[in-house]
């Protein structure tokens, strides 16, 4: 009554320029009017209103207790429908199958297939006829129905998880359909690209880095189906949610009833090597002929654990990125520039280890465009604080989507579980919304930086090898893979070189092609200036030369030194900001070895052995492959022109603390300096970094001073 009232005035307000003039009554009524709150003056309507504070959830504490041989028991009582659920999750660490990958996802489905005192069939029809659900996996068994036929279906898990038959029979059927479901899958874009991300990020010797193959799964014998069994199905690592129309004391009463025989044990722990994000961006590519779109997927290990304080920052940061329609990669890649029906990311997090991947399905022609504007937006959220009302958009959904778990009475006995198995706050989901609401952007950004890592990542692209390979190649170097995430070579595997070719008249070649030997002997020593830009930066390369394998380079940016290397012909040292490294061992000799003038006239000489491998397309041009090494793990390959003699390309590998690190150059239009051919332009590229780079200035036998290469 008292709303109607307020807006009766507000009315009279509004209108009373345009009414007569007022009776005494009406006055007086004006006057009273006058003394409250002037509410329309105040109403601005251009602003929205401040958003509340976030609501304290209020959540129903499930009962709990623990039988004497370790499960623990969650009891969430919800008499809104006469239904009842019993979920048992086991909580273990991963298992490392090889060389029977499979068998503990079929020893899960296998458990369900009968027990002792039921075959499959009579175990079927149970469920059938009571109206229930029924379902086994390798961590845990959950069953549903009609809660008063409550205890009849803790009757039917307690025989599965107690007495599971597990018969060869059945075994051979669950393998039968794995086997199909592997064919189809061969064709499967989407799989063959999970296969291969999970392969690299995290290794053969990890147990999420293995997928199951043919020949793993025709491997899988009843004993080891029968040996996890017994080795992880343990009440000690058991964890049993009730939820539903059922009481505290008439569960409690079944669970005793149906597993407090249930014998516990040691269950293993086993740790694996942790994995580590690439040194740079590496490319790998599944080639599919056929394919006239390209599945693209970045990804990287995160170390997240569900209980870092960082999960919800994580959560809201990932939603704006590629959460949804409304994140960025979706407008971007589809709204934008129309290359894909949804561009989406994922921050997952694990006790073991989390990962962060990104990625779309696109046209063949556009793969590399889109790579682009995904490792663009990775960047980018990395860099830039996100907007006030970006976040705001986010914050709503994210709530939105948790207030609207809560509907759902499993939701609560889920958060105990998690509560209890993930160590998380006690108040972790009753203060969810309020910590979401706490969320700064200097905060998403901050996170954005920890996990979102452009420039150390992988990018999985599966798709026609010869459409996509050398367009992929400016955002690092390439590797191939099968379907089944094996090295392999790429589709224009290097072919032979013709008889009577070798890497000596390559090389010859090649000094022929830039001046000769008299013109490269009356060289004595050179200098040379490359411009270019580095992230919208100036940047210069100077290099200087000297007979006797003395070599100088210096790297600026916007005209501040950042790194170099020196070399006097018989040390070396490496300049990185304010630190230095003096190279040892087979780096010496590497580093000593290219630095000779014109190594390639006298190899011999220089120590350095050369094999030429074949012949390689490396753009447009056909080019010579020659490995050039000084050591077993330590040397370089150079691509030189099949037609002009010239060299345009060299891949250099190196080992840094954080892993391999390869290292591209290319050249091309070739200037005189000092009567011999130098690269004019060249392009260094370092994972998803391309540096272009123009000659500026040259100058040659200008009497260069030893004391420009001491090494100190």
């Amino acid at each position: 009554m008292r709303s109607i009232k307020n807006i009766c005035l507000i009315l009279a307000l509004l209108c009373a320029p345009f009414l007569a003039p007022l009776a005494p009554a009406q006055q007086k009524q004006k006057a009273k009017a006058a003394s409250q709150p002037a509410l329309v003056q105040k109403l601005d309507r251009s602003k929205k209103p401040p958003a509340g504070p976030a609501p304290q959830i209020q959540l129903a504490k499930p009962q709990t207790f623990t039988l004497p041989n370790g499960m623990k028991v969650f009891v969430v009582t919800n008499k809104k429908l006469p239904r009842v659920a019993f979920n048992l999750v086991l909580d273990y660490k991963p298992i490392l199958e090889r060389p029977f990958t499979g068998y503990v996802a079929m020893a899960g489905d296998l458990i369900g297939t009968g027990t002792t005192t039921r075959s499959k069939d009579q175990l079927d029809e149970e469920v059938d006829f009571l109206g229930a659900f029924l379902a086994t996996t390798s961590t845990g068994v959950f069953v549903s129905g009609l809660s008063r036929h409550s205890a009849k279906l803790i009757d039917l898990m307690a025989d599965v998880v107690l007495h599971p038959s597990m018969k060869e029979e059945e075994l051979a059927k669950l393998k039968k359909q794995q086997l199909s479901a592997l064919a189809s899958e061969k064709d499967n874009a989407e799989a063959i690209s999970n296969i291969v991300t999970s392969k690299l990020l995290f290794g053969p010797n990890h147990p999420f880095g293995e997928n199951d193959t043919e020949e793993t799964v025709k491997k899988i014998t009843l004993e080891k189906c029968k040996d996890f069994y017994e080795t992880y199905y343990r009440p000690n690592i058991a964890y049993l949610a009730i939820v539903g129309d059922i009481n505290f004391v008439d569960a409690k009463a079944l669970v005793e009833k149906h597993f407090a025989t249930w014998q516990k044990a040691t269950v293993p722990a086993l740790d694996y090597p942790v994995p580590a994000a690439p040194a740079t961006t590496l490319v790998a590519i599944v080639d599919r002929p056929t394919s006239v779109q390209t599945v693209i997927n970045v990804a990287q290990v995160v170390d997240l654990k569900p209980n870092s304080p960082d999960v919800i920052k994580a959560r809201l940061m990932n939603d704006m990125l590629g959460g949804g329609s409304s994140a960025r990669l979706f407008n971007n890649l589809r709204e934008k520039h129309g290359w894909t029906y949804g561009a989406y990311s994922s921050l997952t997090q694990n006790k073991t280890m989390g990962t962060f991947e990104a990625g779309a399905s696109v046209r063949n022609a556009v793969t590399d465009s889109a790579v682009a504007e995904l490792l663009a937006e990775m960047q980018k959220i990395g860099k830039a604080k996100v907007a006030d009302d970006e976040l705001r958009l986010s914050k709503n959904s994210v709530a939105g989507s948790f207030v609207m778990s809560l509907e759902s009475p499993q939701t609560i006995a889920n958060f105990a579980l998690n509560t209890e198995r993930n160590n998380l706050a006690p108040d972790f989901y009753s203060s969810y919304l309020k910590n979401v609401e706490a969320v700064t952007a200097d905060q998403v950004l901050a996170t954005a930086e920890q996990y979102v890592r452009p420039t150390t990542c992988y990018i999985i692209a599966v798709g026609n090898a010869a459409e996509i390979g050398e367009k992929l190649r400016r955002f690092g170097p390439i590797s191939y893979f099968d379907e089944q995430g094996n090295p392999t070579l790429p589709p224009d595997a290097t072919k032979p070189a013709p008889i009577g070719v070798s890497a000596g008249t390559v090389l010859a070649k090649y000094i022929d092609a830039i001046g000769g030997p008299k013109a490269i002997a009356k060289l004595q020593d050179y200098s040379l200036s490359y411009e270019g830009e580095v992230q919208d930066f100036p940047f210069e390369l100077d290099i200087l030369s000297k007979v006797g394998g003395k070599y100088k380079t210096t790297a600026k940016v916007n005209g501040n030194a950042m790194s170099g290397t020196v070399i006097d012909g018989k040390a070396a040292m490496q300049k990185q900001g304010g630190t230095q490294k003096k190279f040892e061992g087979d780096e010496l000799k590497r580093e000593l070895a290219q630095s000779i003038m014109f190594w390639e006239a006298a190899p011999e000489k220089a120590k350095i052995t050369v094999t030429l491998l074949g012949i390689d397309k490396i753009g447009d041009a056909q080019a010579y492959k020659v490995k050039a090494m000084v050591a077993e793990n330590e040397g370089w390959t150079d691509y030189f022109n099949t037609s002009n003699g010239l060299k345009i390309k060299t891949i250099r590998n190196s080992i840094s603390t954080q892993g391999p690190i390869t290292t591209t150059f290319t050249y091309a239009d070739y200037k005189p300096v000092g009567g011999v051919l130098f690269p004019g332009k060249m392009t260094i590229s370092l994972g998803p970094t391309n540096i272009d780079l123009s000659l500026t200035k040259q100058a040659a036998n200008t009497g260069l001073k030893d004391k420009e290469f001491e090494v100190k």
